[in-house]
């Protein structure tokens, strides 16, 4: 991978027509239809450290940004919260809106892009600016997304983010006996060529998706980035599983999934955030 000479303008664009093609693979995939199966069951497809970590949302008036279909929105809705999805992808939003539809859940989905959120919803207030797994690294502009995040808070509201850890980026799992080395660079900065290929949540089709950039943000640069719009940081964990199979060798245990029992290392493979806005809230 390569450093992209692209503005953050393009990066955006490039990072939106990826998506778009994601669309129609996701919602044909195991791990969606799992989501959705879940959502019809009357269950929630939210992991359940993410749960606990929000607590009660009834009532809480919920953004979630970069939503994608929707599903972990939806998961919210049916937990009484009150919550408008935006996303940069209009297939995404529209899957989202008929899969709202189709399950008789009450939410709003809105077609934007994350880092200009509050000329999106310019007016409006929410309780909780929620963000989860897979957002990070197609941040352009970290400082103005969490900007706009902040800017639509109420007084008192929260921003929780949860993803996979930024050291991840720097593994790379072996072609032929699974085991992970330790590549790249932690530190490196602006966009970088994501060639084309698979999807995370493939089909089974072999469709490829256009390349686009992605960017790394250190622990560092997303907690002082988060601190540096006023918000107070309540709490940072870093946890030794992930929420999703993004390595062959990981193994489902608890709810999540780990490396190998038999590894003689931990690594971080998930993180989590939360930063409250200064005054009294609904929570």
């Amino acid at each position: 991978m390569s450093r992209a000479g692209l503005s953050s303008d393009d990066a955006v664009r490039s990072i939106h027509r990826n998506w778009d093609a994601r669309v129609p693979v996701h919602l044909r995939s195991e791990m969606y239809r799992s989501k959705i199966e879940a959502l019809r069951a009357g269950e929630s497809p939210l992991d359940r450290p993410v749960r606990d970590e929000l607590g009660d949302v009834n009532g809480v008036r919920v953004l979630h940004l970069q939503c994608h279909i929707g599903t972990d929105s939806l998961a919210l809705a049916r937990r009484g919260a009150i919550v408008t999805g935006l996303d940069i992808s209009e297939p995404a939003v529209e899957a989202a809106r008929s899969l709202a539809g189709e399950l008789e859940i009450g939410a709003e989905f809105v077609v934007g892009d994350a880092h200009q959120a509050d000329a999106v919803l310019a007016g409006r207030a929410f309780d909780l600016v929620f963000a989860t797994e897979g957002v990070m690294c197609w941040i352009a502009d970290l400082e103005r997304w969490m900007a706009s995040a902040a800017a639509l808070l109420d007084t008192g509201g929260m921003v929780y983010v949860v993803d996979d850890h930024p050291f991840t980026h720097l593994l790379e799992e072996g072609e032929e006996d699974g085991t992970l080395e330790l590549v790249g660079d932690y530190f490196r900065a602006g966009a970088w060529e994501d060639p084309a290929g698979p999807t995370y949540a493939d089909d089974g089709s072999g469709a490829v998706m256009p390349e686009t950039v992605d960017f790394q943000h250190t622990m560092g640069s997303i907690v002082s980035t988060v601190a540096g719009t006023g918000l107070v940081v309540e709490s940072v964990r870093e946890w030794p599983f992930t929420f999703w199979r993004g390595y062959r060798c990981l193994e489902y245990r608890e709810g999540a999934w780990w490396l190998p029992k038999e590894m003689p290392y931990r690594v971080p493979l998930a993180f989590s955030i939360r930063a409250r806005k200064a005054g009294t809230g609904v929570r």
